[in-house]
């Protein structure tokens, strides 16, 4: 007898992934009590977010003068959040 697996439906529910990346993101700031570590891990995210949409601007890697200077903002800004 064959075995088939189900992968469901071919087009995934896009409302569905949608509510589950919602329902983590807002289980993650709950568990985040602090203020400031909440902002701090927004700031992180724009700024994953900003490298990953502006990826022309920083596809030279760590040699990208632009991801430098984004990383270096990043970390001043952070740093002074969490101390």
């Amino acid at each position: 007898m064959p075995f088939y697996l189900d992968w469901g439906p071919k087009q995934p529910d896009r409302c569905r992934l949608s509510r589950q990346a919602f329902m983590w993101i807002s289980n993650l700031f709950k568990a985040v009590k602090s203020p400031e570590h909440r902002l701090a891990l927004l700031v992180a995210m724009a700024g994953d977010g900003i490298q990953i949409f502006a990826l022309p601007l920083f596809a030279g890697g760590g040699f990208s003068p632009a991801d430098t200077l984004l990383d270096a903002v990043l970390a001043v800004t952070l740093i002074r959040l969490l101390c």
